[in-house]
């Protein structure tokens, strides 16, 4: 009994062991979805693999670095960096030194060949994002939006996940502002923001559930820097989706100041007047203009600054985002006259609830970050991001919804995620996160 004992306990040593050292392997292998990656072999003119060649890579926005030398086959491999402008330089003695100016976006794993040339000069090579580079490594089917496209393209709201749609087999689905890959439910997608989930395990979607007739957005369009679509055979760093896997990085500071802000306004005072339908006019249901122009209003506004706390070593980035809008809601239960006098006494004590009303959309967004390198092995940061929206009488609200039908819908989320990269070896590397979310959607009745 005692030997059994004995074997047993080694046994659970020898497993947890395994585990360890699965664990320590698992940084160089494991998800990656918020950062990119850079890998290729390193050759000579005579396509001899080069061992020992010095790779090294520079963010030219924050002065970010990291370094690596290639093994016994010429291969390099970076991963885990932040996505943005590098310069990349690769030395080797007796060789000619060779430069290359990269743009990474997120969750992109490039794979980027070299091949020296005897020494006496410098190779320089630029390689951009306008080219899309094809991935030959991995079979997953993914495109990319990057900082100009959510910068410059127009979207009506400021929503960013309306970018979403310009991939093919993208479109939105019946529930009001879910999106549907391939023609699935919008409950099968997972959104990741910096790396992190961001969904709402018990509704099955985002985090905020954002979208046409509801909380508008959860994350503001400047605060986002760019997102990766992932439409299928992703990889499994993406799980928990059956549908399409969302990935985004939201901005942060660099070593120059930027910001801006902005506002959009629309009001009724500035539209013509619009067809309505009124049950008054008699049982033909005629359409006619309107003699009041409908309550309507729309005001977004906000704006957003970064910069350095010191140079190369910590940065900030502050943004806020408002919206005040108003709604008319018509109501109209669509009843014709009846020849009976019971039936038009009971269709008097209804009508007094057919009274339209209106409908209001409050939200304030505020994001904050702060990333920190705190040596030339550990970069960390912070992200904290608040949603709250009000919608008055926007619960249950519709044509055939009276006043006292409806009530108000609240939406509060609050996230906190912070993240730490660690380089033990240019070999070993791991990345720590780790977010609190809260998700409160509390709603309220007239009556």
């Amino acid at each position: 009994m005692q030997e059994h004992f004995r074997v047993r306990d080694l046994t659970r040593k020898l497993i947890a062991v395994l585990s360890l050292l699965l664990l320590v392997g698992q940084p160089i292998l494991g998800q990656q979805a918020a950062t990119a990656t850079i890998e290729g072999i390193v050759t000579d003119q005579a396509g001899a693999v080069v061992p020992g060649a010095t790779v090294s890579v520079r963010n030219t926005q924050t002065g970010f670095t990291r370094e690596i030398s290639t093994d016994q086959s010429g291969v390099y491999r970076l991963p885990l960096l932040p996505p943005g402008a590098y310069d990349l330089k690769i030395k080797a003695s007796n060789f000619a030194e060779s430069k290359a100016a990269v743009i990474l976006t997120v969750g992109q794993k490039l794979n980027y060949n070299v091949q020296l040339s005897i020494s006496g000069g410098v190779e320089t090579v630029n390689i951009s994002a306008e080219g899309p580079i094809v991935e030959t490594t991995r079979p997953s089917t993914s495109s990319s939006v990057n900082e100009r496209a959510v910068t410059n393209l127009p979207v009506n709201g400021r929503n960013f996940l309306d970018f979403v749609t310009l991939t093919p087999g993208v479109v939105r689905d019946a529930r009001q502002g879910d999106l549907s890959f391939g023609g699935q439910k919008g409950t099968l997608n997972s959104v990741q923001i910096d790396g992190v989930d961001n969904n709402n395990l018990f509704f099955g979607q985002s985090l905020g559930r954002t979208g046409s007739g509801r909380a508008p957005y959860q994350f503001s369009q400047d605060a986002v820097q760019e997102f990766q679509v992932n439409t299928n055979t992703f990889s499994a760093e993406f799980g928990r989706a059956a549908g399409g896997a969302i990935n985004v990085i939201t901005k942060s500071g660099t070593n120059a100041f930027h910001g801006s802000v902005f506002e959009f306004y629309r009001d009724r005072a500035l539209n013509a007047n619009q067809l309505r339908f009124d049950s008054t006019i008699g049982a033909s249901g005629a359409m006619v203009p309107a003699a009041v122009k409908p309550p309507y209003h729309f005001n977004q506004f906000g704006g957003f600054i970064g910069g350095p706390i010191k140079k190369d070593r910590a940065f900030f980035f502050f943004n806020y985002d408002g919206q005040r809008s108003t709604q008319p809601n018509l109501v109209s239960f669509g009843a014709a006259a009846p020849a009976d006098a019971d039936s038009q006494r009971g269709l008097a004590l209804i009508q007094k609830y057919q009274q339209s009303y209106v409908r209001q959309f409050d939200q304030n967004v505020y994001l904050g970050k702060v990333d920190i390198q705190i040596s030339s092995e550990n970069r960390l940061g912070f992200r904290y991001n608040r949603q709250k929206f009000t919608g008055v009488n926007l619960e249950s609200s519709g044509a055939t919804s009276a006043l006292e039908h409806t009530g108000n819908s609240t939406v509060t989320t609050d996230s906190l995620a912070i993240t730490l990269n660690t380089s033990f070896t240019p070999r070993l590397l791991n990345e720590f996160r780790v977010q609190i979310a809260k998700d409160r959607e509390p709603g309220f009745a007239n009556s």
